[in-house]
């Protein structure tokens, strides 16, 4: 396979070997050097990482707050 450099430094990838290695737009490398290769290495986020700002703007807080009133609430009304 073979890839074109733009005059803006960047180098689009063979689709074949996206979709051999399942990648997606927005995909992170490391990029490495190696006597006369660059060698690309794909970034696999962890799971933490992928869950950055999936809550942002919820209020998760006052929800367990709640939910812990309402089994106080309900322990209590089950105590004879």
């Amino acid at each position: 396979m073979r890839a074109t450099l733009s005059s803006k430094g960047q180098v689009v990838i063979p689709r074949a070997a996206r979709q051999a290695l399942g990648l997606r737009p927005g995909a992170r490398f490391d990029v490495r050097i190696t006597d006369d290769a660059i060698v690309l290495k794909p970034v696999v986020a962890s799971p933490i990482d992928r869950l950055y700002g999936k809550f942002a703007g919820s209020d998760m807080l006052s929800e367990l707050e709640e939910e812990h009133r309402r089994e106080i609430e309900r322990d209590a009304a089950l105590r004879p």
